[in-house]
């Protein structure tokens, strides 16, 4: 009779260590969004490469078809979903492997600024061409 109340005490362990770690429902979000990024790159790479070939990788064409309204738009979409996509996958990576929760926190907001300090910057650069 001793083996089921040490299973008790080992289950009701598991249960406790366990409990206030999180809630459920929260990844699921994080998983869509990373596939659907992911998805949104594939053509945006793909246009992004033809047409670089197609314009022989001359500067000065380069600069023209940036300045065409919807090469820059879509350039503009490419940039915001590459960063997107890598926010995302770094932030899993840092959650996943960092255990002091400063460290893990201060490692997520550094992230996050440097990427959308990026993402800005890049947008002013392709606008200041398109305009």
């Amino acid at each position: 009779m001793a083996a089921p109340e040490n299973s008790a005490i080992k289950l009701n362990t598991a249960i406790t260590r366990t409990q206030n770690l999180g809630h459920s429902g929260t990844g699921t979000d994080h998983f869509i969004y990373q596939r659907v990024s992911a998805l949104a790159l594939v053509p945006l790479l793909l246009w992004l490469v033809a047409s670089l070939i197609a314009s022989g990788g001359e500067y000065t064409a380069l600069l023209q078809w940036l300045q065409q309204p919807w090469q820059s738009i879509l350039l503009l979409c490419l940039i915001i979903a590459i960063s997107w996509h890598s926010i995302l996958g770094l932030q899993v990576i840092i959650e996943d492997y960092i255990q002091t929760e400063w460290l893990k926190l201060s490692s997520l907001l550094v992230m996050k600024f440097i990427f959308w300090f990026i993402v800005i910057a890049a947008a002013f650069l392709v606008l200041k061409i398109a305009l």
